[in-house]
């Protein structure tokens, strides 16, 4: 018996890097009790900037923390630009934190763990940042550098369905290149992750929304991985029957809390190939420079990307993709139609016309496509033409 990749079927490896502890309840009590539990004193705070001022949520946690809270810190904007984490973490150093818990979406979770690795190390400027990047040759092989562990903590509590939380890798934008650019290291998993769905009802539902096509997206790519093994295609197949009926409630405005912890564990579970280091395919690749060099929100590249990624690889998933189409209850087992019909349902972009990217924007995007890794490991292979035209595809 063979896997998708071809390779024997017991040719596969899965990490098991995970947070200590993963809690559903009210943020304003489980985050003192796990901040006790860890014997951590001086959390620095990293949260979302609406989310700060447009409700008082923070402000309540804040208050619940008492004199374990030594700060708080609302801009970081969303791609998690490098400025902003060395601003960040200078800050953090200052108060002397010796755990930094985000509170928010995905871009605010991998600004805290970019804060940690700086705050360890000393990293006091945009400059120092290039030694913790990992780096990806022309062939699609990326090396990592090693350094000591970081000595901060982090804890998350989300309030999107991005699943960053779940990872020990950072995407952090290089301003001056526009590309995304990654941390990846043992220690920067989250030590605890808190999963508060009243806390993540004040998040806009096309955020949730969009964030959920992107939890869907590494489930599906998971599933259709070059690695693909029966223990992350068992939880990415979970996380499909949880995400597909668990969005459709949030969009269709149904009891909130509960629709939105379904999609909360899903998302979770979605997470469990990237995190046992299986790698991804063309639409997170290709996500990633849309959201890096043109600001495109990463739910809305997967809502973009991975339909004509699908279509594109058909060739050699074609018998998978007839699978997720059955487990995520679709008409027909045609998946990138069906997936196009889905996103639409939601009321989502499916266009790269709706963000702002146009037929002029492809050359470009192409070729910073090829400086991401996960290119190298799309089930059928990828070059830039090839990138060029599965754009063209999404315009």
């Amino acid at each position: 018996m063979t896997t998708r990749a071809g390779k024997r079927a017991a040719d596969w490896t899965v990490k098991l890097a995970r947070p200590d502890q993963v809690l559903s309840g009210v943020t304003e009590d489980a985050l003192p009790a796990e901040l006790a539990r860890l014997n951590l004193r001086r959390a620095f705070l990293v949260v979302s900037g609406s989310l700060n001022s447009g409700t008082g949520s923070i402000k309540s946690i804040v208050k619940a923390l008492g004199p374990r809270c030594v700060g708080v810190f609302d801009r970081m904007p969303s791609h998690t630009p490098d400025s902003a984490v060395v601003q960040c973490a200078n800050v953090a150093r200052s108060l002397d934190a010796d755990v930094i818990v985000s509170i928010g979406g995905g871009s605010v979770t991998d600004g805290a763990k970019a804060v940690a690795l700086c705050v360890s190390n000393r990293v006091d400027n945009v400059e120092k940042l290039q030694d913790f990047y990992t780096k990806v040759d022309a062939n699609g092989v990326r090396a990592y550098p090693d350094y000591p562990d970081v000595a901060v903590k982090i804890v998350c509590v989300p309030t999107t369905l991005s699943g960053g939380e779940f990872n020990s890798r950072a995407g952090i934008t290089d301003t001056e290149n526009r590309v995304k650019r990654s941390f990846d290291h043992r220690s920067l998993m989250a030590s605890s992750i808190i999963f508060d769905p009243q806390l993540a009802c004040h998040t806009p539902s096309d955020l949730f929304l969009t964030t959920g096509v992107r939890a869907i997206d590494h489930a599906v790519e998971t599933l259709c991985s070059v690695d693909a093994n029966p223990y992350t295609d068992g939880l990415a197949i979970q996380a499909l029957r949880l995400l597909t009926p668990g969005l459709r409630e949030v969009a269709a405005g149904a009891e909130q809390a509960a629709a939105r912890l379904n999609c909360m564990v899903g998302a979770w579970m979605s997470m469990t190939g990237i995190v046992g280091g299986l790698r991804m395919g063309g639409s997170h690749a290709i996500g990633h420079v849309l959201g890096a060099a043109f600001g495109v929100p990463h739910g809305m590249t997967s809502c973009i990307t991975l339909p004509a990624v699908i279509e594109w690889n058909e060739s050699a998933t074609g018998e998978v993709q007839q699978r997720i189409a059955r487990e995520m209850g679709f008409a027909s087992e045609a998946l990138a139609a069906e997936m196009h019909r889905f996103i639409a349902e939601l009321g989502l972009p499916r266009r790269l016309s709706d963000v702002g990217v146009g037929p002029e924007h492809l050359e470009l995007a192409a070729e910073k496509c090829l400086k991401d890794d996960w290119i190298y490991s799309n089930p059928v292979p990828l070059n830039k033409d090839s990138i060029v035209e599965i754009l063209r595809r999404c315009l």
